[in-house]
């Protein structure tokens, strides 16, 4: 591993720590409107940066495929929950109360679904 890999490495890790203790903070304190998906978005991007920091560091294909799915969780789970926090912030939360709000989570669903088994596929060929 170069010294730039590393260096990348430890940036990724920092990053990961920060969102991990935001994450943790804003589960504390659930009870204020929109700090439980404070939680659900940082913990989204904790989730991808772990997969992405174990991706690039890992040696063997079979890993970096798996660290790659691991990967997809936060992935799909960030834009959601970003826009979820974004209606908390403007106070725009009656779209959430509709059954219509549940279309939002299809396409993360069917991106998760579609990464997970050509991924798996991917990995049977090689």
């Amino acid at each position: 591993m170069s010294w730039q890999d590393t260096s990348y490495f430890i940036i990724l890790i920092n990053a990961l720590i920060a969102s991990s203790l935001i994450s943790i903070y804003a589960f504390t304190i659930r009870t204020i409107p929109g700090a439980l998906v404070l939680a659900t978005l940082c913990a989204g991007v904790s989730i991808w940066l772990l997969g992405y920091a174990f991706e690039l560091n890992s040696h063997n294909l079979a890993f970096a495929i798996l660290f790659s799915k691991i990967q997809y969780i936060g992935i799909v789970s960030v834009p959601v929950s970003w826009l979820i926090f974004s209606m908390y912030c403007t106070r725009n939360t009656d779209f959430l109360k509709h059954r219509a709000f549940l279309l939002v989570g299809i396409m993360p669903c069917i991106t998760l679904l579609l990464a997970w088994t050509c991924l798996l596929y991917t990995s049977r060929c090689v």
